[in-house]
């Protein structure tokens, strides 16, 4: 088989002309194909291939996705997970021809130059195109605004007077700051036992605050800007419901100091669960 084009050591690419002519004695049977294909000088990996079916002796190969003289489509495929071949380098190109059922019936190779500018424009011309239009439209608008409407809940006012709060997705993670907040009622707990998180005379409420009313001698205690002491004083669990008939636990807060509160991450949880310890009174209250 002789290659005519490219020349020895000429360039190669994607959008040029590869011509061959092979020296097998024989007719060639119908679905017998060239196969094309250019690899790094040490042949260990392969940058491009090309594959035409084809039943005559002497084509005039073209690498790209085109029409060739016998309309015959001609496809380069570039491996992707290998790195993009740089303009200019080194490479082997081998060519071959094959029986219908892939037995070689000859083949050549010959050192080339790695051409990846040339004939690029070539190919470019020769993809299909789509017509698509830019800008920001109505409809994107209108559709920003719904998405918009979606993502955004405004809560009412948590007394009479009061602003309205506006929660975001971020919000349902992360809850209002707390520095946003301000006490509102009060209860006394002791015990174990379960109350509402939404505050009555209120609309909602993100969390709530203690102090302890009566402590037992004998809990053990360390003074400080916050009195601590050595057992935990009270435990607060907020209960959610699922989107099934089904409960969760949301949020978890042991109580072992005074001035301690806790948070919920959106407004109305189910309830509050409480257990306070033995002889410990504590004065709660929601914070809106």
């Amino acid at each position: 088989m002789q290659i005519l084009q490219p020349v020895l050591n000429g360039p190669i690419g994607p959008g040029m002309e590869l011509a061959v002519q092979t020296d097998f004695i024989g007719p060639i049977e119908v679905g017998s194909f060239w196969t094309y294909e250019i690899w790094t000088p040490t042949s260990e990996q392969r940058i491009a291939r090309g594959l035409r079916y084809t039943n005559i002796s002497n084509p005039s190969l073209v690498i790209g996705q085109v029409q060739t003289g016998q309309g015959q489509p001609i496809t380069l495929e570039i491996p992707t997970q290998l790195p993009l071949t740089p303009h200019g380098a080194a490479a082997r190109l081998v060519v071959t021809l094959s029986s219908p059922l892939g037995a070689v019936l000859d083949t050549t190779s010959m050192p080339v130059t790695y051409d990846a500018v040339t004939g690029t424009q070539f190919v470019i011309s020769q993809m299909p195109t789509t017509t698509v239009q830019g800008g920001f439209t109505a409809s994107d608008r209108s559709n920003l605004d719904l998405v918009l409407q979606a993502v955004r809940v405004v809560s009412p006012p948590a007394l009479t007077g009061g602003a309205n709060i506006v929660a975001q997705v971020i919000d349902l993670v992360r809850g209002p700051p707390r520095s946003f907040l301000r006490r509102f009622g009060s209860l006394t707990l002791s015990g174990r036992g379960t109350f509402s998180a939404q505050p009555p005379g209120a609309a909602h409420s993100f969390g709530g605050t203690w102090s302890f009313i009566t402590v037992p001698a004998g809990y053990g205690r360390d003074d400080g800007a916050l009195v601590e002491y050595h057992r935990r004083m009270a435990q607060f669990v907020v209960v959610r419901d699922e989107s099934t008939s089904d409960t969760y636990l949301d949020v978890l807060e042991d109580s072992h100091y005074e001035g301690n509160f806790i948070l919920w991450q959106f407004s109305n949880p189910l309830q509050i669960q409480y257990d306070i310890a033995p002889g410990v009174v504590v004065l709660w209250q929601w914070l809106v």
